[in-house]
């Protein structure tokens, strides 16, 4: 009796702590499914739905749109936040964009077009260069990016990249970021991406 009554609270707490393991997972940051369903993308379009006032279809003004955010981690330390912002575009025009800072340190590791000669003065201003390929598309994708200000200002942002039909913004901050900010981005960006359409 006594080994039913053990067995019998046992898998009443196994439940709850699988709860509780993917919550903790959650909390981290981390994009695991959960309760076995919902993957990584399905997990981005819920962010922007939260976050960006986002439709049950994950679009924000008719652009699909991810997001995801979490903490940067270093010897189970948190030294910063990441946040990166993924719009569906229809790039007709094939162009790949590259959006990163000045200087050698900072050059993006996906893949590295030609330095546009021609780089919107939102950007420019915060210390941001532009690359373009192919490089006749350069004013082209100058015009367009010129939108992309809103993720410079601050200078939170890491890179933003456009290649085949993915346009994504990553940022870094040393503190958390603000709700009110992420939600403002992830609009901003969605507009942006419009120009890419």
């Amino acid at each position: 009796m006594l080994l039913l009554f053990i067995m019998g609270g046992a898998m009443l707490f196994m439940p709850l702590g699988w709860l509780l393991r993917k919550l903790a997972q959650l909390a981290a940051g981390k994009t695991a499914s959960l309760m076995g369903g919902a993957g990584e993308e399905e997990m981005q379009k819920l962010g922007a739905m939260i976050y960006g006032g986002a439709g049950n279809d994950g679009r924000i003004d008719g652009i699909p749109a991810r997001f995801t955010t979490g903490p940067v981690t270093h010897e189970g330390t948190t030294i910063g936040y990441e946040a990166e912002f993924i719009y569906e575009v229809v790039n007709h025009l094939g162009i790949k964009l590259v959006v990163h800072r000045t200087g050698p340190l900072h050059r993006p590791l996906e893949f590295l077009p030609p330095e546009a000669p021609e780089v919107p003065e939102s950007l420019k201003a915060a210390g941001y260069t532009l690359r373009c390929d192919p490089p006749e598309l350069a004013a082209e994708a100058a015009r367009k990016a010129a939108a992309l200000g809103p993720f410079a200002a601050g200078g939170d942002l890491t890179e933003i990249t456009l290649k085949d039909s993915e346009l994504k913004a990553r940022l870094y901050s040393d503190s958390d970021w603000e709700e009110g900010k992420l939600s403002a981005l992830l609009k901003a960006g969605a507009a942006a991406a419009r120009n890419f359409n």
